[in-house]
Parts: C-alpha cells; structure tokens; sequence
C-alpha cells in the first residue's frame, strides 16, 4: 500500500473512533479524559487535544501507552494551549470558548 492510501486508511479509522466515542462523552463522567484518552492512546495517536467546557479547561495529552498516555498537562481555559509535534509548534487560544454555564454553577 502506498504512503499516501495508508494516510486515507488511518484517517478514516481515527473518524469512526472519534464518532463512537463522541456519542457517549455526555453520558459519564470523566469519560472525555479517561476513556478517551486511553482509546485513543491504544491506536498509537501521539497527541491528544481534549476540550472540557463543562470543567473549562483542555487536556493534553502525548506518549502514548497500552493504559493511556503517559503524558497529561491540564490547561484552564484563557491561557494558550501549546502544541510541538514532530510536525511543527502551534499554539491555541482558548479564550473565546464556549463553558458550560450550569457546570460552572
């Protein structure tokens, strides 16, 4: 298979992960980090990016693991959120997004 056939493959794998996965981040608790997390990490996804609005803050996560990642900072929402990869550095602003004004209650 070539390079870029295996890209598509792996894209699409990712989109049906995080489909199944995004259907059951409202019904448990702490499902968005932990669970998640560590489904993500067992497909060998490098970097991880979780946004919580009803905790307002993101999680990171890197180095992926059989039980998670190993790495995990969690950043409150109004700081960047700053990403280095084999790829490149980018930074996030996390101000303008949306909290849950109920969780926050």
């Amino acid at each position: 298979m070539d390079r870029e056939a295996d890209v598509t493959v792996r894209v699409s794998e990712i989109d049906r992960l995080h489909s199944r996965l995004g259907r059951l981040e409202g019904m448990f608790p702490g499902y968005r980090t932990e669970i998640k997390g560590r489904a993500y990490a067992r497909r060998g996804i490098p970097h991880c990016l979780i946004f919580d609005p009803d905790q307002a803050h993101c999680v990171t996560l890197w180095n992926p693991g059989p039980e998670g990642h190993l790495g995990r900072d969690t950043i409150p929402y109004g700081r960047p959120v700053v990403v280095e990869t084999g790829i490149g550095k980018d930074a996030l602003e996390m101000g303008a997004l949306p909290v849950d004004p109920v969780a926050r209650s």
